[in-house]
């Protein structure tokens, strides 16, 4: 469905390298952990659709 509307994903950069090792070294160190919505390969149309009401990160799993 994706490819049939020429309907792509995108993302945007969020900081340096750096930036992301010293995010989850202070997770890890604070046992912070995250809150994903997993859907599969099949439920790609799904996934895109819950984004906009996703409270948390969607994946995408194969």
């Amino acid at each position: 469905a994706l490819i049939q509307k020429r309907t792509s994903i995108r993302g945007w950069p969020s900081g340096t390298a750096a930036d992301s090792e010293d995010c989850v070294k202070f997770a890890q160190a604070n046992g912070i952990r995250t809150m994903v919505t997993k859907f599969p390969l099949d439920k790609a149309q799904e996934a895109y659709d819950h984004r906009s009401s996703a409270r948390f990160r969607a994946v995408i799993v194969p």
